[in-house]
């Protein structure tokens, strides 16, 4: 395991112990205006998107599709990045997967078709995106998972 992915894991270990963290993540669809409300701010450093993003990771497949074309709109609106997209679409958190378990649901697939044709979108995700779509990334994640128990 690299150092980072230590890093990773300590800070996740550390926003696990945070109460208002737990708190928010908890009850992720009460605070989802709040989340959409801070980010459209664009007044934020990039471990604080990272949080937020983390904070709702406990949304149902609905919500959470909904959040990430929030975060679309916001990227198309230059008050996010790519990457704060990307992270949206794809967090490390938990094992937390909504976008990628759910690649059959008919709303997850417009958003990833969306962002597959934007010409502005990074070319990592527009890469990524087919194995999305084909359920491969569920896949490959699963066979990852189940090997690293």
């Amino acid at each position: 395991m690299s150092a980072d992915k230590n890093l990773e894991l300590d800070y996740y270990e550390e926003l696990l112990n945070d109460k208002a963290f737990v708190d928010i993540f908890e009850h992720s669809a009460f605070y989802l205006n709040d989340a959409k409300a801070f980010l459209s701010n664009s007044n934020f450093n990039a471990m604080q998107v990272e949080i937020c993003i983390c904070a709702m990771q406990n949304l149902d497949g609905k919500h959470y599709i909904d959040f990430c074309k929030f975060c679309y709109s916001l990227y198309n609106q230059n008050k996010i990045t790519s990457r704060v997209l990307e992270d949206a679409m794809g967090p490390d958190f938990l094992k937390k997967r909504i976008i990628i378990d759910n690649y059959n649901n008919p709303d997850v697939i417009a958003l990833l078709d969306d962002l597959k044709n934007d010409k502005k979108m990074s070319k990592d995700l527009r890469e990524f995106i087919p194995d999305i779509l084909s359920g491969k990334a569920k896949k490959d994640l699963d066979a990852f998972y189940e090997g690293n128990k």
